[in-house]
C-alpha cells in the first residue's frame, strides 16, 4: 500500500483536463506535493463540470481525455514519485439517456439486463412495475398538447423528447398505440411525471433528493464487478494507486464493500467520505485508512474559536432572529421538514418492509409515526448494523436517537419504537431489508436536514458551518484535539478546504476571528444594518434579519484587500446568497422558488456593494483588514498543525495560496497554476514577501516527503506550553526511531499583546537543537520561549537536528 505523504486535489472538468494535470503535476512535485487526488475520472454527462453523475463506469471519460491520457499522467506522477489518489463513486450513476443502463431499463423494465444494478422498488403501490421519472415542468397531457413532450427519430431510433432529454420506446409500443402520443407515454416501462411529484411517487433510490442520480446496487457481487472492473485494472496496473469512496454512507453494507474492494484491488489505499459526529468514529472493521477529512477540518478550526465570545455572537444572533436557542432544535426541525418534503416515498418504503417483517403488529399508523420520529432524532448519519448486529457505538447512537423520539411518542407508536429499536439492533433474515433500507434513509435525511437546511439557518458562526461540524460544536480546545490527534492512524487525509465545504479555509479562519471580538461585531453589525436600510426595496422584506447577518459576516470573510479584485465580487456574493436562502427553506427555495423574493435580495446585495455606497463600504474594509489580519495568522498557525498531525495533509486545488472562495461552484474557479508556479520560482529566489502561506506549504511538504516514515508512524506526544498565555500555544511532536518534529501554533490572538513568560516545554529525550523548516532558524534549548518561536509567524515546524 502506498500512503501519500500528501495530496493536492484536482478538479477535473472539460476545463482542466487529465492532459492539464500532467502539464501541472511538475509544479505541485516542486510544492513538495507527494500524490495527486483526482476528481471522478470515469465518463459522466459530457457537460458535467464536477464528475459525479457516471453514464458509463467501463470508460475514462473521454473530454478528459480518456484512459491515454490517465496512463502519460501516471506515466509523468512516477517520474516525479507520485502517486495518483482517484475520487470514485459506487453508490449512484447519472439517470440520462446517455447512460446505455439506465436507457436499456426504461425500455424493457425488468427485463433488462441492467434491471438489477439499480435501487428501484419495482412493487412500490401505484407504480405498477414502472419506473417513476419524475423530470417534466407540468403534466405529460399538457406537455404533449404544447408540443415540449415529443417524439423524434434520432439515429434511426424513435423516441420521446423533452428538450434536451430522452426516453426510449418499449419494444411494439409505438405500433400499438396508433399515433396516439399520450397513449404511447403511458404505455411505456416507465411513467413520466412533474418533478413535484418526486417526494412522495418516486421509486427508486435517489443520491439524496436528486432524481437525476440513480442509487447503484453495489452490495451485489455482479454489480459491483460491472461497475468496478476498469478502476481494479487501473489499480492493479499501478496507473491508480489509491482510491477515495464516495459516500460511503449511501452503501447497503460498507463494511462489506469495502472488504471486497481490499480484496480486488490487493489492498490498495483507501479513504472514504465519511461525516462523523463529534465523538464518532470509522468502524474499526472497515478495510479503510480513514476518512476524507471533515473530522479534522472540524477539530483543527474550533481551536481558532473562543467559545465565550461565540456564545456571545450566539445569544445576539437569537435576539435578532428569533431561533430556538440550541441547534439541536434548529436541527431536528430541518431533519423533519426534509423528511417529509423531500423523501416521503423512501419513508414510506421503509415503511413497508417493516410491515413485511411484522415490525407494525397490525399498526402500521403507528409503526410510520415512530420510525419517523426515530428518523429525525439520530444524531449520526447512519449505524452500520448488519447479520451480525450493531456494534457498541451503533447502539448508543440508536439509544440516545430513540431516548429523544420517546417523549414524543404515546401509546402505540411508543410500542412500535421498541420493536423498531430492537429489530435495528439485532436484526434477523426477516427485518434486514427493512434495517438497510432504513440505514440508506438516515443520511440523506442528516445531509439535507443538516448540511443543507440548518447550517444556513443557524448562522451565528458560520466558521462552524461546514461538513462534520455544526454551531452546537463552536470550539475544540488543546486537550480535546490531543486526545483525538493520538488515536488517529496515519492514513486519513487532513483536510482544511474541499468541494464540499461551504467556504475556504482562509474565509473560515477570519469569520472565527469574530469570536474574538463580539463586542465590535456587534457594534458593526448594527451600524451596518442601520447605513443599509434605504437599500430595502421593501422595508420588511429581504434580507430577513438571519439573512443579512450572514451576507455581513460573508463579507468579513471573504472581502478582498485588492482594490483591483472586487470587480467579481458582487456577482459571486449575490450567487451566493441566492444558494443560502433557497438552502435555508425560509422565504424560498429549489422546490418552490420565490423568485420576487430573490430579486429583492439580490438587489440589495448588489445595492450594499455599489460603489456609491461609501460609508458601509468603508466600515467593512477598516473591520475586515483588522479581521483579515488576525484571520491569516489563523489560517497560518492551522496549515502548520495540519502538516504535522497524524494524517495525510490534503491541499484543495488554489489553497496553497489564499484563497477567499465560498460555496460550490465558487470553490470550482479555475487555478492559475503557470502564475502559481511563477511565485513559487520566486520563494525559490529569496522573494518572500505575502508568500507565507506558500512557503509553509512547500516547506512543510517537504519534511514530510523527507521523513514519511516519521509522519506515517511516528509516535503523537502533546506538549504543553507555561506561562500567562499558555493557553494561547497549542503544540505536539511526532517521534520516530529517533527522527524529530514538532509543530507548535498559535491560537487566538486578536488581543494578545506580547507572549510575556510563556514557554514551550520540548520532551526531554529530544534533540537539544532544532530548526524551523519554515523559517530557516535554529531554535536551542528544551523550553523556547513562545516570543521567540512566534517571532516571524504564528506557527513553527522544527524538525531535529543532530548535535554537533
Amino acid at each position: 500500500m502506498r500512503i501519500p505523504t500528501s495530496c493536492y486535489r484536482l478538479q477535473l472538468s472539460p476545463d482542466f483536463t487529465l492532459d492539464d494535470a500532467r502539464r501541472t503535476a511538475p509544479y505541485l512535485r516542486e510544492l513538495g506535493v507527494g500524490d495527486l487526488y483526482l476528481s471522478p475520472i470515469l465518463a459522466t454527462r459530457p457537460e458535467s463540470m464536477h464528475g459525479y453523475d457516471v453514464v458509463d463506469p467501463t470508460r475514462v471519460r473521454p473530454e478528459l481525455g480518456g484512459e491515454p491520457a490517465l496512463r502519460a499522467l501516471a506515466e509523468e506522477a512516477r517520474r516525479l514519485d507520485m502517486g495518483l489518489l482517484v475520487d470514485i463513486v459506487p453508490n449512484h450513476m447519472a439517470a440520462d439517456h446517455r447512460n446505455p443502463w439506465w436507457w436499456d431499463v426504461l425500455e424493457r423494465g425488468r427485463d433488462s439486463e441492467h434491471a438489477h444494478a439499480f435501487d428501484i422498488d419495482w412493487d412500490a403501490p401505484g407504480c405498477e412495475g414502472r419506473v417513476v421519472l419524475p423530470v417534466l415542468d407540468g403534466q405529460p397531457a399538457d406537455l404533449i398538447d404544447c408540443g415540449e413532450l415529443r417524439l423524434v427519430v434520432e439515429e434511426g431510433a424513435p423516441a420521446f423528447a423533452y428538450y434536451d432529454r430522452r426516453f426510449p420506446l418499449a419494444p411494439g409500443s409505438r405500433e400499438r398505440a396508433g399515433g396516439d402520443l399520450a397513449a404511447l407515454a403511458g404505455s411505456q416501462h416507465y411513467r413520466l411525471c412533474d418533478w413535484r411529484e418526486a417526494p412522495a411517487a418516486v421509486n427508486y433510490r435517489r443520491f439524496f433528493d436528486i432524481s437525476d442520480l440513480v442509487a447503484v446496487r453495489a452490495e451485489r457481487a455482479d454489480v459491483f464487478a460491472a461497475t468496478h472492473a476498469l478502476l481494479i485494472r487501473l489499480v492493479r496496473e499501478g496507473i491508480v494507486t489509491g482510491l477515495r469512496v464516495d459516500h460511503v454512507d449511501g452503501l447497503a453494507d460498507p463494511e462489506e464493500y469495502l472488504r471486497r474492494l481490499a480484496e480486488a484491488t490487493g489492498g490498495a489505499y483507501v479513504v472514504v467520505e465519511k461525516i462523523l459526529a463529534r465523538d464518532e468514529d470509522v468502524p474499526p472493521e472497515w478495510a479503510a485508512e480513514g476518512t476524507s477529512g471533515y473530522d479534522f477540518l472540524a477539530l483543527a478550526g474550533g481551536l481558532f474559536v473562543d467559545p465565550d465570545g461565540a456564545e456571545r455572537l450566539r445569544r445576539l444572533h437569537r435576539r435578532l432572529t428569533g431561533l430556538p436557542p440550541d441547534f439541536s432544535a434548529v436541527a431536528e426541525a430541518a431533519r423533519r421538514r426534509v423528511l417529509g418534503e423531500l423523501f416521503a416515498a423512501d419513508l414510506e418504503h421503509a415503511a413497508r418492509l417493516a410491515d413485511a417483517a411484522g415490525l407494525a403488529a397490525a399498526k402500521p399508523g403507528a409503526m410510520r409515526e415512530a420510525l419517523a420520529e426515530l428518523t429525525v432524532r439520530m444524531g449520526v448519519y447512519r449505524t452500520y448494523a448488519g447479520e451480525r448486529g450493531l456494534d457498541d457505538q451503533g447502539r448508543r447512537a440508536l439509544e440516545e436517537a430513540a431516548g429523544a423520539a420517546r417523549p414524543a411518542l404515546a401509546g402505540a407508536a411508543a410500542a412500535r419504537l421498541d420493536a423498531l429499536v430492537a429489530a435495528i439492533a439485532e436484526p434477523t433474515a426477516a427485518t434486514l431489508p427493512f434495517v438497510r433500507r432504513w440505514q440508506e434513509l438516515t443520511g440523506p435525511v442528516a445531509a439535507k436536514g443538516v448540511e443543507d437546511t440548518a447550517l444556513y439557518v443557524d448562522t451565528h458562526l458560520v466558521a462552524r458551518n461546514e461538513p462534520g461540524c455544526e454551531p452546537g460544536w463552536p470550539a475544540t480546545g488543546p486537550e480535546e484535539l490531543h486526545r483525538r490527534l493520538a488515536a488517529r492512524g496515519g492514513g486519513p487525509l487532513n483536510a482544511t478546504s474541499t468541494h464540499d465545504t461551504k467556504r475556504s479555509e482562509d474565509v473560515r479562519m477570519r469569520i472565527a476571528v469574530l469570536s474574538e471580538m463580539p463586542d465590535e461585531w456587534e457594534a458593526r453589525l448594527g451600524r451596518w444594518r442601520e447605513l443599509n436600510r434605504p437599500l430595502r426595496r421593501r422595508p420588511a422584506d429581504a434580507p430577513d434579519a438571519g439573512e443579512e447577518w450572514l451576507l455581513y459576516q460573508t463579507l468579513a470573510g471573504a472581502w478582498p484587500l485588492d482594490v483591483a479584485a472586487r470587480g467579481t465580487l458582487p456577482d459571486r456574493l449575490v450567487a451566493y446568497m441566492r444558494k443560502a436562502a433557497r438552502e435555508a427553506k425560509h422565504h424560498t427555495s429549489w422546490t418552490a422558488p420565490d423568485l420576487e423574493y430573490e430579486r429583492d435580495l439580490a438587489a440589495f446585495v448588489a445595492a450594499v456593494l455599489d460603489p456609491g455606497n461609501a460609508a458601509f463600504l468603508a466600515d467593512l474594509d477598516d473591520f475586515s483588514r483588522r479581521v483579515a489580519e488576525v484571520g491569516t495568522r489563523g489560517s497560518l498557525a492551522q496549515l502548520v498543525l495540519k502538516l504535522a498531525a497524524p494524517g495525510v495533509p490534503d491541499i484543495y486545488w488554489g489553497n496553497e495560496l489564499p484563497d477567499l472562495s465560498l460555496v460550490d461552484p465558487d470553490n470550482r474557479r479555475p487555478v492559475d497554476f503557470p502564475a502559481h508556479a511563477r511565485l513559487l520560482a520566486e520563494l525559490g529566489r529569496g522573494a518572500g514577501g505575502g508568500l507565507e502561506k506558500l512557503a509553509a506549504t512547500q516547506r512543510g511538504l517537504e519534511l514530510r516527503r523527507r521523513e514519511p516514515a516519521l509522519f506515517t508512524h511516528g509516535a503523537y506526544v502533546p506538549l504543553e506550553a507555561s506561562g500567562r498565555r499558555a493557553g494561547h500555544v497549542v503544540a505536539f511532536a511526532r517521534e520516530h526511531a529517533g527522527r524529530w518534529a514538532v509543530a507548535a501554533a498559535a491560537r487566538l490572538t486578536a488581543g494578545l499583546d506580547d507572549w510575556g513568560d510563556t514557554r514551550l516545554a520540548l520532551p526531554a529525550a529530544a534533540p537539544a537543537v532544532w530548526e524551523d523548516v519554515l523559517s530557516g532558524r535554529v531554535v536551542d534549548g528544551m523550553a523556547p520561549s513562545a516570543s521567540e518561536l512566534f517571532e516571524l509567524l504564528p506557527g513553527v515546524l522544527l524538525s531535529g537536528r543532530p548535535e554537533g
